[in-house]
């Protein structure tokens, strides 16, 4: 009997409630099953989480700044959110959904939150949480490692065979090609395949060039030796590669600039990045000057996928150990 008059009493509501009730209502309880504080509830000067939908975005410059202003309601209130230095972020946009994480100052009566950290994933408490779901969403997983290895397979099994450079060189495309095409097949991304026929083309302009099967390995060595240059700098100069591969899945590509527990965290895993493409070049550029093609390709293979999966259980190491709060002051 009581759980039929609690329907009935539902109903009722639903009928009876104008649309602007029935809407901040459903925003509340969304907000609290994905653990947001109400804008209604905000401490000042505290972190929060805010879960809701955004109202509107603007453009407002300060002091000669770009500053992209939004407004987002969960129900109870309305927080303003400002990004500073930024005109435009991509999925930020009237309508959309959004959870952010920052620091509540009140202006003016009203609670705004400058530099949110971004979208952070749910369940996320930690600073190493977020970069762990980035580097997750970002990895390309089985799949994408076999679409990069399979072509240096046959190019080295080919070229053993014939010691022909244009034959090896069509054997890898056409291991390139049925990749590409199970991805467009299968409606899926075909961001690695055509990676790997980017590639291809490359070592195949190289290695027609010269005529030397070798060669087909020096752009990637190459490639090896100027990221190797890039990490170390990105270290010194507190501008992390890793930090940029966390914002590739955030709605701010740079609001992890604005966490310095996020920045530390990040240098150390680029760090970890620097010393595989360190053993990289220190393997490969041996070879390539005895010209081993056979040993160059099985490291290709080796130091690809596997030795990445060894850097990326180092960055998990680093992620696990650490619980840096998600606080952006």
């Amino acid at each position: 009997m009581g759980n039929s008059s609690g329907r009935l009493r539902s109903v009722l509501h639903r009928l009876t409630s104008p649309d602007h009730e029935l809407e901040a209502e459903s925003l509340q309880e969304e907000s609290e099953r994905l653990g947001g504080t109400p804008v209604s509830e905000l401490p000042d000067r505290q972190p929060a989480c805010v879960c809701g939908t955004v109202r509107t975005v603007t453009l407002r410059p300060r002091a000669g700044v770009p500053a992209l202003v939004a407004e987002l309601y969960d129900g109870s209130g309305v927080l303003t959110v400002v990004w500073l230095g930024r005109r435009n972020i991509e999925g930020i946009q009237p309508g959309r959904k959004l959870r952010v994480r920052g620091r509540v100052a009140q202006r003016e009566g009203r609670p705004v939150v400058f530099n949110p950290l971004g979208r952070v994933p749910e369940g996320a408490t930690t600073v190493e949480e977020v970069v762990r779901a980035r580097l997750a969403e970002s990895v390309g997983g089985l799949r994408g490692s076999l679409e990069a290895a399979l072509p240096t397979v046959a190019f080295v099994v080919v070229w053993s065979l014939t010691h022909d450079v244009r034959a090896a060189l069509a054997a890898a495309a056409v291991i390139v090609l049925v990749a590409l095409a199970a991805r467009l097949l299968s409606r899926q991304s075909p961001r690695y395949a055509l990676s790997s026929l980017l590639a291809l083309a490359i070592a195949a302009a190289f290695a027609l060039r010269s005529g030397r099967a070798q060669d087909a390995f020096l752009p990637g060595i190459l490639y090896s030796c100027g990221l190797l240059a890039v990490t170390l700098l990105s270290v010194v100069t507190r501008w992390p590669l890793v930090g940029f591969l966390v914002g590739t899945t955030s709605e701010d590509p740079l609001a992890w600039r604005t966490h310095s527990g996020v920045v530390r965290l990040c240098q150390r895993l680029t760090l970890v990045l620097a010393g595989l493409y360190a053993v990289r070049v220190v393997t490969m550029l041996p070879l390539y000057l005895a010209g081993e093609v056979g040993w160059l390709g099985v490291c290709k293979v080796v130091l690809g996928w596997p030795l990445y999966l060894v850097a990326v259980a180092a960055m998990g190491a680093l992620l696990l150990k650490g619980r840096t709060p998600l606080d952006l002051h």
